[in-house]
């Protein structure tokens, strides 16, 4: 029962208008079956057609041919619109009844997390959501719960988002996490975002001008535009974060081997609209290039102390070991001819500073990079000082980490190029 092409232009032109389609344009275009259901079967069966018009081209009309052109097509609008009802009735249940909601609830309307499913049966018993209006908030409607739960009185701040709208409605790459607090980090004229989904991230948010206040000060006086700093053992990412919002036309490469901390990185970057300007790579360096494990001490956002093995012995339990790529950073910028070569380098690596900065023997002594801080015990520095001084680098000065660690005296130790 192929479409004839005057009804599907005539259903393709009603799409583009501002309405919701009625009885009567199925009627109108000989689609009896759909003419003839319950109306709150017809009015959802109505927005999955809106929200498929939406496409454009050939998907467009590929698409909706099928689903009004064909039984199966017609079975699918109708089976979709039935299960939205039976499962707001479901979620309904369940907001009188006081149980939580099962996992097949709190997917057909996209709640993440318990804190989701906890809000969306409170707006029901409270009244501010009708189960009927839940009907239209499953799959791509899930804006509409969105909207609506934003703006009822003590409402949490919490996005859902369905399947459909994960892969289909994504806006600009940025991925909705199931607790997601933007917050807005600030020291001095600099200003950037930071989103929080761990006590640790909001740790790392909340000391940025105490924790290492001589890496921020280093940034500031030390990074021009045009500049590339390469942030060695980035986390999830405060200081490429700082430099890229410290100056407009600056660019950094980020290095975090940890899984949860580079995407937490990504999100970071995406959430600033940072990725023109920052290339981030899931990997470890060290002195040579191949293969190792990388040991998550605690796999949560913001976490460190983690290690590289064989590169560096641990006596600390790890919660994940997982494959990674290690390279030294001459290979590296040898190989990766579509980044700049740095000209101000950050290396905080719990561990392996000396290994890196011993991979990087070229790197250093090439005519780009000027600046260098380095996080270590004075011990592991003084092991690469003939290194450094042999490329041109004098120690401009070291500081304490406002904690020690024991008596071990862990801090930064800021190089620059050239005569004091």
């Amino acid at each position: 029962m192929a479409l004839p092409d005057d009804t599907l232009h005539a259903i393709l032109a009603a799409l583009d208008e501002p309405r919701e389609l009625l009885q009567a344009d199925f009627r109108h275009w000989g689609l009896t079956r759909l003419a003839g259901l319950p109306a709150d079967e017809r009015r959802l069966v109505a927005r999955l057609i809106a929200e498929e018009g939406r496409f454009a081209g050939e998907r467009r009309v590929a698409t909706l041919s099928w689903l009004l052109g064909s039984d199966k097509g017609l079975d699918f609008l109708i089976g979709e619109a039935r299960a939205a009802i039976s499962r707001a009735a479901s979620v309904a249940r369940a907001a009188r009844e006081g149980r939580a909601l099962s996992l097949e609830e709190r997917l057909a309307f996209g709640a993440l997390s318990t804190w989701h499913a906890e809000a969306l049966v409170a707006a029901l018993a409270s009244g501010a959501l009708t189960e009927g209006e839940l009907t239209s908030m499953t799959g791509h409607g899930v804006d509409q719960l969105n909207e609506r739960l934003r703006a009822a009185p003590a409402s949490i701040p919490l996005t859902f988002e369905t399947i459909d709208a994960a892969l289909v409605d994504r806006v600009n790459g940025e991925e909705k996490l199931s607790v997601e607090s933007p917050v807005v980090i600030r020291h001095g004229a600099v200003s950037f975002t930071l989103m929080i989904s761990s006590g640790v991230e909001l740790w790392r948010a909340a000391t940025i001008g105490t924790k290492e206040p001589e890496t921020l000060a280093w940034l500031e006086e030390t990074l021009r535009d045009g500049d590339c700093l390469y942030d060695v053992g980035a986390n999830i990412g405060l200081y490429t974060l700082f430099a890229l919002a410290l100056r407009p036309a600056v660019t950094v490469v980020s290095f975090e081997p940890d899984a949860v901390n580079f995407h937490r990185l990504c999100v970071n970057l995406l959430a600033n609209r940072f990725q023109d300007r920052c290339t981030a790579f899931p990997i470890a360096l060290s002195d040579r290039a191949g293969l190792g494990k990388f040991h998550s001490s605690r796999f949560v956002a913001g976490g460190s102390e983690h290690w590289v093995s064989p590169d560096m012995d641990c006596d600390r339990p790890s919660e994940i070991a997982t494959g990674c790529a290690v390279y030294d950073l001459d290979s590296f910028v040898a190989g990766a001819s579509f980044v700049r070569p740095p000209t101000h380098l950050k290396i905080d690596v719990d561990g392996i500073e000396s290994r890196v900065v011993h991979g990087a023997a070229a790197t250093l002594a090439g005519p780009t990079l000027r600046h260098l801080i380095v996080e270590g015990r004075p011990a592991t520095v003084e092991r690469v000082r003939p290194l450094l001084d042999r490329a041109g680098f004098v120690l401009d000065r070291s500081t304490r980490q406002a904690v020690d660690v024991g008596d071990h005296h862990l801090g930064r130790h800021l190089f620059r190029k050239g005569p004091l």
